[in-house]
């Protein structure tokens, strides 16, 4: 399923990206550790 299936457009992308990136808890404990802008290239993959 895509995210745009579920009513996300690109303007969604980024500020999604920036508050996923931006919660500590999930983020520390990621082992690979990642940039706001590989967040949302995950999110424009899923898009």
């Amino acid at each position: 399923m895509r995210l745009a299936a579920l009513g996300a457009t690109e303007v969604h992308l980024r500020p999604w990206a920036q508050e996923a990136h931006a919660i500590r808890r999930l983020m520390d404990n990621n082992p690979s550790d990642m940039s706001q802008e590989e967040v949302l290239a995950i999110y424009t993959s899923a898009f």
